[in-house]
């Protein structure tokens, strides 16, 4: 126990202390402050999430704030600070209980690391009383600092009411003008209140209401009124949210106990327990008490008795279980989450390292999903070690990869409200750490026996899949725009995350070429025969649009809505409201593809020239480019990878005369440009950095990505790049060989 004889009881939070005077008692037991006192101690504490603060403390005189804490300076600090009584509501209240046991010894074991860790300078009294002749009190003695172990760390408590409430402690006073009398009339040695007449009172109570907040009593009426109810404020001001009816002719406040005398038991007692956080939560001041009866001569007549407020969590009930059993493939659940209810557990397991994938969509409400290890103790469910997590806010579907080992899994979906939900679980073996063969988890037709392609696909921020093209048939039930109708072919149709379900179909124009996604609104850029157009993430309104007398080739959106286009050779950017920002042609043979960074707008632009090569013939050479311009002016060069003159590609030794060409650009979801194009042989640009023709960056490790005795074949290459800089970073060949052939040279499979 902490003897305060020695130490030095000093004034806290600088002006705050006046006249306040403590007194140490019980040979240094016991610290006593009397007025208006601030005091600390000298106490250097490094507070762990263990750390408790134990002690008793007793009032015969309330003020306005009694508490006790830690701090760091001399600055009072009210999250730090544990309120135990008074008039104010000020500091952590979850300990604010001491009304109910007024002028008596009360121990409180506090768990402070729970609230707040750190090393603490001092210990902290509260004895607030700003008044003339201030007269609080506050007493604490057998005071102790100590950690809990884990092992001990008992549960929070459940359903411990606390003692009914003493009712002649309590000023019981008019409230929000209503009260037309008379008094409130004590029996039972406080425990019990009766109200007749027309009689509205409020008991000063402060209290903070919390996700677990219980408030019990009974109840009992000889005449019915307008209204009887029970409830807290926060002023002097009628409050009907926060005001239980229970019986009455007319409907005012929250109704959901409005049900005495519907059995017949009018006159007689009838308890009730009311969860209050369930229906409003923070710091209250006052317990308020209704018997409402506009009548000439009101009669109403309402007693209450052994009222308690205390904290009691609730227990969560034991979860759904649902065995998935040995995984491997594609397996897929449908059920309902319960608003309020048991969680649903999948348990599962896996025989080999494996690749493991989790969707969880068509939510109607918020849910979570967590990915569990059980361990060698058969331990799972919410106590095993946990491997990930996703929370996705709103009904936005969660995704979840990972790498599984060999053994035994939950997971464990939870919700606050009720929703419907498809859940999709894969396992794909994986082989020496890299996965060969993906698993299938959906595969469908979209359009119809016409001439039908799909020519963009994107995932929205909702996890949602995109999907732009041109069909024959309707994808589904869709909204036309920009004067399309039941029979044009462009059509973005959004679908679930697993594929499984058409979320929405909005028709544009009889041609799409190009769609993208913006990565933080999920706003939709479409560009085709109708112009440009950025619709809402739920395609179906148009945002801005032009119509730009043409088709639209390519289109990017970025992340604060910047938009640039591609038709032809011209390069547009558009603000988020559809107004032009930059525009320049390219002086180029060919410019296939725009792109822009999501994050600094820096717009990326990609196709080939046709050149010549003076020293070797004057043969002619397709040479592809990738240059970096500025959003604000396109004519502002940033960087240029490739695009060397025709005359340089074999002057200086180096045979780099295979035809190559950029067809494509993105930024990736790592941050980095991604570039594909083709080149038609082995030696060509594509085998150097993009800068020189000295530095080699092709990654090869085997006959399909090394070009060595290929013949000519047009190979895809594809490469990855600083965005900001443009080095490139590495790149790569792929194709297909079909095996040796006389005359020199492998047969490729190739667009040839």
């Amino acid at each position: 126990m902490l003897n305060f004889s020695q130490y030095t009881i000093q004034s806290y939070g600088e002006f705050q202390d006046w006249y306040g005077v403590a007194s140490i008692q019980d040979s240094g037991q016991t610290l006593s402050i009397r007025g208006n006192g601030w005091k600390k101690i000298d106490f250097a504490y490094d507070i762990t999430a263990q750390t408790v603060l134990e002690f008793e403390f007793k009032s015969t005189k309330p003020g306005e704030v009694h508490g006790i804490g830690f701090d760091t300076d001399d600055q009072i600090s009210p999250d730090r600070t544990f309120q135990l009584y008074g008039s104010e509501n000020w500091g952590i209240n979850q300990f604010h209980t001491y009304a109910s046991q007024a002028g008596e010894w009360v121990r409180y074991q506090i768990p402070v690391g729970q609230f707040y860790t750190g090393s603490m300078k001092y210990l902290t009294f509260t004895n607030d009383h700003d008044v003339f002749f201030a007269n609080a009190e506050s007493l604490f003695r057998n005071l102790r600092v100590f950690e809990r172990p884990k092992e001990d760390t008992p549960a929070p408590p459940r359903d411990v009411p606390a003692p009914p409430l003493n009712l002649s402690r309590y000023p019981i006073t008019s409230y929000a003008g209503q009260d037309l009398g008379p008094s409130a009339v004590l029996s039972g040695g406080g425990s019990t209140v009766q109200l007749q007449g027309n009689n509205w009172k409020k008991l000063a109570f402060p209290h903070g209401v919390t996700a677990d907040t219980v408030l019990e009593f009974e109840f009992r009426s000889d005449r019915e009124g307008e209204i009887h109810g029970i409830g807290f404020d926060t002023d002097d001001i009628l409050s009907a949210d926060r005001t239980f009816k229970l019986h009455g002719t007319q409907d005012w406040g929250i109704r959901n106990f409005d049900t005495y005398g519907d059995t017949g038991n009018s006159g007689q007692w009838q308890a009730y327990k009311i969860r209050v956080g369930d229906f409003f939560k923070g710091s209250m001041s006052y317990l308020t008490l209704v018997n409402d009866h506009d009548v000439r001569n009101p009669n109403a007549e309402s007693f209450f008795r052994n009222i308690r407020v205390y904290e009691a969590p609730l227990s969560p009930p034991p979860p759904v279980i649902f065995e998935a059993g040995l995984l491997s493939g594609v397996k897929s659940f449908a059920n309902t989450l319960p608003g309020v209810g048991p969680e649903h557990l999948y348990r599962f397991s896996v025989d080999k390292t494996s690749d493991f994938n989790v969707i969880l969509e068509g939510l109607r409400a918020n849910a979570d999903v967590t990915l569990r290890r059980v361990d060698s103790s058969g331990n799972g469910g919410n106590g095993g070690s946990v491997i990930a997590a996703a929370t996705n806010p709103g009904n936005q579907s969660e995704l979840i990869y990972q790498t599984l080992l060999p053994g035994n899994y939950t997971l464990q979906l939870n919700t606050a409200a009720a929703t419907d939900y498809d859940l999709v679980l894969s396992a794909t073996p994986d082989v020496a750490g890299t996965s060969q063969q993906l698993a299938v988890s959906t595969a469908t037709y979209l359009g119809g026996l016409g001439d039908d392609s799909a020519v963009a696909i994107e995932i929205s921020p909702s996890n949602d899949l995109i999907v732009a093209g041109n069909f024959s048939a309707s994808l589904g039930s869709a909204q036309t725009l920009l004067g399309a109708n039941a029979t044009s072919r462009g059509q973005i149709a959004r679908l679930s995350a697993s594929g499984r379900e058409i979320l929405s179909v909005t028709r544009l124009g009889n041609e799409i070429n190009d769609m993208d996604v913006n990565r933080v609104n999920g706003q939709i850029v479409v560009g085709g025969d109708f112009g440009v157009t950025v619709l809402n993430a739920t395609g179906d309104r148009v945002l801005w649009s032009q119509n730009l007398g043409g088709s639209v080739d390519r289109v990017a959106i970025a992340n604060d809505g910047t938009v640039v286009t591609l038709q032809g050779k011209t390069v547009t950017t558009w603000n988020s409201s559809g107004q032009k920002i930059s525009q320049a042609t390219q002086v180029r043979s060919y410019v296939n593809d725009v792109a822009i960074n999501p994050e600094t707008n820096l717009v990326y632009v990609t196709g080939f020239d046709n050149k010549r090569n003076a020293f070797d013939n004057n043969n002619p050479v397709q040479v592809a480019f990738l240059t970096a311009v500025n959003p604000n002016n396109l004519s502002n060069f940033q960087w240029q990878n490739w695009g060397f003159d025709g005359n340089t590609l074999t002057s200086d030794g180096q045979n780099d005369m295979a035809d190559t060409r950029g067809y494509r650009l993105s930024v990736g979801r790592d941050g980095l440009l991604y570039f594909l194009g083709e080149v038609a042989g082995g030696n060509s640009i594509f085998r150097w950095n993009g800068r020189d023709r000295t530095t080699p960056t092709l990654v090869k490790y085997d006959a399909s990505n090394d070009p060595y005795n290929s013949k000519s074949p047009h190979q895809a290459y594809y490469a990855r790049l600083n965005p900001t800089t443009g080095q490139l970073l590495q790149g790569q060949l792929a194709f297909a060989r079909l095996g040796g052939e006389a005359g020199g040279g492998d047969e490729c499979i190739s667009s040839q």
